[in-house]
């Protein structure tokens, strides 16, 4: 986590992200798992 800063919009602050899709090491079925995550609060 960190401190919250505004998200690109300015509707909500952002308190952890992943800057976009990241692909993982993790498998299905032969296809990598890809992984997006914003965590946010709203002022």
């Amino acid at each position: 986590m960190q401190n919250p800063i505004p998200s690109a919009s300015g509707k909500t602050l952002v308190v952890a992200t992943t800057s976009g899709n990241k692909p993982t090491e993790v498998q299905v079925n032969g296809k990598s798992v890809i992984v997006g995550l914003n965590a946010y609060i709203k002022p």
